[in-house]
C-alpha cells in the first residue's frame, strides 16, 4: 500500500483490512491489493510466478506531460529495485515495474 500512496494514490478506508486494501486511482478506477488467501476467495486459479509470466498491463492517463514526469519520478523513487525500464514513445512514455 505504500507504493501506491507515494505514487498518489489514496486509499479507501472502507475496504481496508487485514487482507485487503482498496486504492484509489480515480473515481471510477479502484485497485485492490489481496493478501493470497483473500485473492483465493475470487477464484479456484493458481497463482502465477510474475517474475516469469504477465499476469496484468496497466494503462493510466494524466492531463499534462508534467504529470507523467512527477508520477514516473514517485514510481521510479520507490520501486528502483524492481524497474525494468523506461521507454519514450511519440506521444507517451511507458514504464515497466517488477513486483
Amino acid at each position: 500500500m505504500h507504493f501506491y500512496t507515494v505514487i498518489g494514490f489514496t486509499n479507501n478506508r472502507y475496504f481496508t483490512d487485514a487482507t485487503a486494501a482498496c486504492m484509489v486511482i480515480s473515481d471510477k478506477i479502484f485497485l485492490l491489493l489481496l493478501t493470497h488467501t483473500k485473492f483465493s476467495e475470487f477464484t479456484k486459479k493458481k497463482f502465477t510466478d510474475t517474475k516469469t509470466t504477465a499476469s496484468i498491463i496497466n494503462s493510466l492517463s494524466l492531463e499534462r506531460f508534467t504529470a507523467v514526469n512527477e508520477f514516473l519520478t514517485k514510481a521510479i523513487k520507490e520501486a528502483a529495485e524492481n524497474r525494468i525500464g523506461i521507454k519514450k514513445l511519440n506521444f507517451m512514455k511507458k514504464l515497466k515495474l517488477q513486483s
